[in-house]
């Protein structure tokens, strides 16, 4: 019987090897080497400096992050993945406290209400010229509350992509799925717009410093040896955003703002 088991042990792990042995060559038959993911990640960092740097060329305050499978490495052409872009606006800069105000930019104070979730914020703007709240309203799609204070909502970065987006949009209506929509041709998915499946366009708000949520990833135990701590202090020194998303469980949502982490 033990013998019997033996046997049937080899053969089962005989099967796993040859398994493996044939996935391995099938993803190398589709492009998915260790070397062609160094050269999608190489490639997509790059042209984020790159598209960076324009920026800061024509005097336009806004970085660009690629995020997702793209600059990960973890696609091929046959999936048909789609790039992920954030567009951090520069201008802008969101605090979590008084002392964090900067000037020459329009900041704005995240808090929390009784109304708020976790992981996400309201934002209020600030004076340019110091840290007090502002009492009239910056932009149009601003909203005063009963307290006098300026909130900013999402329509902000919505009336905006409209403006720019119209021109590109080569379609009228768009089928929807899952969490997709379209408004006008753009096609929603959560947070991002886009003119095209190829492409998600995420408008974010830089932080100034890491919201208190974030602190669990350094804190909280490191079971072995991962991640190194070399990697923790990088990711220290890596921004956070909030991106005009609010709770699916709240109303109004398009005063929200949830917080992200991909950069980290």
């Amino acid at each position: 019987m033990y013998a019997f088991f033996i046997f049937r042990m080899s053969d089962f792990v005989n099967a796993q090897r040859k398994v493996s042995l044939c996935s391995v060559q099938a993803f190398h038959d589709i492009g998915v080497t260790p070397q062609m993911t160094q050269f999608r990640r190489r490639r997509h960092l790059l042209e984020e400096t790159l598209m960076t740097t324009q920026n800061k060329f024509l005097d336009i305050p806004r970085s660009v992050f690629i995020f997702g499978s793209q600059s990960e490495g973890t696609t091929t052409v046959g999936m048909k993945s789609d790039t992920d872009m954030v567009h951090s606006c520069d201008a802008n800069l969101v605090v979590m406290d008084r002392d964090g105000w900067q000037e020459g930019k329009r900041n704005m104070l995240a808090y929390h209400d009784e109304n708020t979730p976790p992981q996400y914020f309201n934002l209020m703007r600030l004076k340019p010229e110091s840290s007090s709240n502002m009492t009239e309203p910056l932009h149009h799609t601003d909203e005063v509350d009963e307290g006098g204070r300026v909130r900013v909502t999402h329509m902000l970065f919505d009336n905006r992509i409209d403006e720019t987006m119209a021109h590109r949009v080569t379609q009228t209506t768009a089928q929807s799925h899952g969490p997709q929509s379209s408004h006008g041709g753009i096609i929603v998915h959560g947070p991002a717009r886009s003119w095209t499946e190829e492409f998600d366009f995420i408008h974010a708000l830089p932080c100034e410093s890491l919201p208190q949520e974030c602190e669990i990833l350094f804190t909280r135990p490191r079971p072995g040896h991962f991640p190194k701590p070399e990697t923790l202090q990088y990711a220290r020194r890596c921004r956070a955003f909030l991106i005009p998303q609010g709770s699916p469980d709240s109303n109004p949502r398009y005063l929200q703002w949830r917080f992200s982490t991909s950069l980290i």
